[in-house]
């Protein structure tokens, strides 16, 4: 329709006038979120959500790359890794952090341990306790385990470590395989 030479704006027709239209126009219901709004939504945002609704604590890069390109999912992680949300344990291997209590600086949530433990089940190696920590469970030794040791079914070339403290591995043999017993 043209008005003296100028275009009216049109208003879809509605059987209500006044103020009841605008609060008609108010109760309709809300429009679901459409696949453009959603992909709206920053790397950053997405790899937040995942790590929260995940359960464990070790994180690979490789449990990402489904929501971006390769570096830009480790600059997203480099980046939680800078906040203190995440800290870098191994390459490609994240851990939740949470800060100290001492200094508040961010730390890992469980002992290095339990989490390198936790690292090579998810890069698939098993793991089992080292010589000594059998040594020490069975009475024959006195000697606390440090804790720094790992035995492993095969070779990992990985470093897994934190703060300057690294783990080693222990190469389990024919003789001590995974899941059987020495005999005695």
């Amino acid at each position: 329709m043209q008005n003296g030479g100028r275009f009216a704006i049109l208003r879809p027709r509605t059987a209500i006038e006044g103020p009841e239209a605008e609060q008609a126009a108010l109760a309709l219901p809300l429009q679901p979120k459409r696949h453009t709004d959603m992909m709206r939504e920053t790397l950053k945002t997405q790899v937040s959500k995942r790590i929260d609704r995940k359960r464990h604590d070790v994180f690979l890069r490789a449990d990402f790359g489904d929501l971006g390109g390769y570096d830009q999912v480790g600059r997203v992680l480099a980046q939680f890794a800078r906040e203190g949300k995440l800290l870098r344990i191994g390459l490609g291997l994240y851990v939740r952090a949470r800060p100290s209590a001492l200094d508040s600086e961010p730390t890992p949530v469980n002992g290095l341990r339990a989490l390198a433990d936790e690292a090579l089940r998810r890069l698939g190696v098993k793991t089992a306790p080292t010589r000594l920590e059998q040594d020490y469970s069975a009475g024959k030794t006195t000697q606390v385990p440090a804790g720094r040791r790992v035995a492993v079914n095969r070779r990992v070339r990985r470093k897994i470590g934190f703060n300057g403290v690294v783990m080693s591995f222990e190469r389990v043999g024919p003789a001590n395989r995974l899941g059987h017993r020495q005999r005695a």
